[in-house]
């Protein structure tokens, strides 16, 4: 029986934008036909309230990428080139049943493709950890059961992030190369995604590892879509030409061996901006904001190779990658042992200690823990 067949439409509808939850609704809408008739009858509505009261998609940038598919699921829709895209893109698309049923179905999957991506990743995290020999380590022992802690929502929001990136613009390129025919040149300014997307150069890294971690899962993709050959670049993306492609998926659907929802949950609400989250960038407004220990892996990785033993060990993104290393927030880092915590007054620690201040960045010298050499041993190496 379906237990919703008794309540009133408006009941329903209260319910639907309540919930939050891309694939909850989706999962009810495909076990009630009650929800569903409701959902038919009122989509523009409910889908809008999803967006809006979900704690990752009511963040504008990614209000503006569910709406941006939104217009690639119209199939009437005509866009010449991308300049024409983009301004139709300016206002939101007219959503009926189908537009909405589309936004729905690709929060969802996203939704299930950040769980899995966020629990491999930690999963790597802990195994690699274990392997470490603890008489590799100096001073303080790595507390690797803090690996296991529970996702943060800028850990979540992150991953979100890239994945909503990735399908719009696997989406975009299909329309062009398959309902618009655009040219070369045209395809060209597409593909230079991160320059009209206006994505800094820094957090393009996350695009490609959580292209990685989808890699390792089973789909397939072009890591460079004007080169089908091209591999799964070595280095960090970060110093690439911004006009550098990101990775293309021709489907998202995992092989069925991965498809199960066996790992998966809803976002969690976004933190308060309190002096707590503030000190360690973990409030919305920081959710551009890069740690410390992504920015001293990098520099680090750079100053190795400019040594009379030029060392590579650091730059090769492929193993950093399957870690999530761009993806942890800094206070997941520094409670294993694994960073520092940058800082100019005294901050206060979820675990109810606090740090003195400190007046140092990742480009000054080595702090009185050798985290890069605790990186090595992660890698199995010992540093030079």
């Amino acid at each position: 029986m379906d237990s919703f067949e008794k309540l009133p439409p408006e009941v329903i509808q209260q319910i639907l934008a309540n919930i939050g939850d891309f694939a909850g609704i989706e999962n009810s809408l495909l076990a009630s036909r009650r929800l569903n008739a409701v959902f038919q009858a009122q989509p523009t509505r409910i889908i809008k309230e999803l967006i809006l009261s979900n704690p990752i998609t009511c963040m504008p940038e990614i209000q503006k990428l569910c709406y941006n598919i939104g217009h690639l699921s119209i199939s009437s829709l005509q866009c010449p080139d991308l300049e024409h895209y983009l301004q139709t893109c300016e206002d939101p698309p007219t959503l009926g049943y189908t537009e909405s049923r589309h936004i729905l179905k690709i929060g969802a999957q996203i939704q299930r493709l950040a769980c899995k991506c966020l629990s491999i990743m930690r999963e790597g995290l802990i195994k690699t950890l274990d392997n470490i020999p603890a008489d590799s380590i100096s001073g303080p022992p790595l507390q690797i059961q803090n690996a296991s802690q529970p996702f943060t929502w800028t850990e979540e929001y992150r991953t979100y992030w890239a994945l909503w990136h990735l399908h719009h613009y696997s989406h975009l390129r299909k329309a062009a190369t398959q309902r618009w025919n655009w040219n070369e040149s045209s395809i060209r300014q597409l593909d230079a995604y991160n320059t009209w997307s206006e994505i800094a150069y820094r957090a393009a890294e996350r695009l490609w590892t959580v292209s990685a971690v989808l890699s390792d899962l089973g789909l397939t993709l072009n890591w460079l879509p004007n080169d089908p050959e091209a591999e799964e670049p070595a280095q960090t993306i970060w110093p690439a030409p911004k006009e550098t492609s990101i990775p293309f998926f021709p489907s998202f659907d995992l092989p069925p061996t991965q498809s199960q929802d066996s790992s998966l949950w809803a976002t969690p609400d976004s933190p308060e901006d309190t002096e707590l989250t503030s000190a360690l960038m973990l409030a919305p407004r920081h959710r551009t904001s890069h740690h410390w220990h992504v920015v001293h892996l990098y520099l680090s990785g750079i100053r190795l190779t400019r040594t009379w033993a030029a060392c590579y060990s650091l730059t090769n993104m492929k193993p950093w990658r399957r870690l999530g290393w761009v993806i942890w927030d800094g206070w997941r880092m520094y409670s294993i042992g694994l960073s520092d915590i940058a800082r100019q007054k005294k901050v206060l620690l979820p675990d109810g200690g606090f740090l003195e201040p400190e007046q140092r960045t990742p480009w000054d010298p080595e702090p009185e823990i050798d985290y890069v050499a605790r990186w090595f041993a992660m890698i199995g190496e010992e540093k030079p």
